[in-house]
């Protein structure tokens, strides 16, 4: 109770309805002293103090005391005890549910950053692969130099959260469109001496370059598809570690749930 800065008159005054409203009305300590926490006017009476410190109480508070007033009388309600536990039941499951929120949205902005950290060095070992530094791109043939910018493409594919491959472009088919030459000269007379005939593009020569093309082409996307399993295998083994993880935080909670309930539960028969 407030004593700083009192008379002594005032202060047996307060005294004595402290004692009338612990000894005759059996209200617990604890609500007194949180009666004299709020501010009110000296002019209020002590029990509208009381009235106005209980309303402001939350309904699990009042629930709190009623079961502490029912053990002191000696009239055990089963039904108060219930929701005593109901209610701290709820408390550890809100709680529990928030942490379980908070380390899901950490694990996949992890996922996500070493996903995106994973493709770029993917896709720079491919193309440091695939193009060696000492060879000029501009000194390749055209559909040479198309494959392998697809392949590099393949390989810089995103790849999601959830394991999921995205490709930002896919390979298109390869097609010789070099030119067939054909020989235009006109037939020149008998007397005039023939020029030497030019050399033909080989056809067949043609088509074994176009299958050679379509080999490297092979090459690089199988090549790409073993850089995105590897990817995804490494996210899984990630996502079974922080299963894990929070497999064995769930079984410190319950054991510190249990631990806490079983020294409630002697508490109580102490007291008692």
């Amino acid at each position: 109770m407030r004593a700083y800065g009192m008379s002594e008159e005032r202060l047996r005054l307060q005294l004595t309805q402290w004692l009338e409203l612990s000894l005759t009305e059996k209200v617990p300590p604890s609500l007194l002293l949180l009666s004299r926490t709020l501010y009110l006017p000296e002019t209020v009476r002590a029990s509208d103090t009381l009235g106005a410190t209980i309303s402001s109480l939350p309904e699990e508070v009042a629930t709190r005391t009623k079961a502490a007033i029912g053990k002191r009388e000696g009239k055990i309600d089963n039904l108060t005890r219930l929701e005593v536990i109901q209610s701290e039941e709820r408390k550890i499951a809100e709680d529990k549910k928030e942490l379980k929120m908070l380390q899901e949205e950490n694990k996949q902005k992890l996922a996500k950053k070493k996903a995106t950290e994973d493709a770029l060095k993917a896709a720079e070992e491919t193309s440091a692969e695939i193009i060696p530094p000492e060879v000029d791109m501009s000194q390749l043939p055209l559909s040479t130099n198309k494959i392998l910018s697809e392949g590099v493409k393949v390989t810089m594919a995103t790849v999601s959260a959830s394991g999921e491959v995205k490709q930002e472009a896919s390979a298109e088919e390869l097609i010789d469109k070099a030119p067939i030459l054909i020989d235009k000269a006109e037939v020149l007379s008998e007397g005039m001496p023939k020029p030497s005939p030019e050399p033909a593009v080989s056809t067949e020569q043609a088509l074994l370059t176009s299958e050679d093309l379509r080999d490297v082409e092979e090459a690089i996307e199988n090549l790409g598809v073993e850089k995105r399993k590897l990817i995804i295998e490494e996210q899984e083994l990630a996502e079974l570690k922080g299963e894990m993880a929070d497999y064995q935080e769930d079984i410190e909670d319950f054991r510190k749930v249990r631990n806490g309930a079983i020294i409630v539960h002697l508490r109580a028969l102490v007291e008692s």
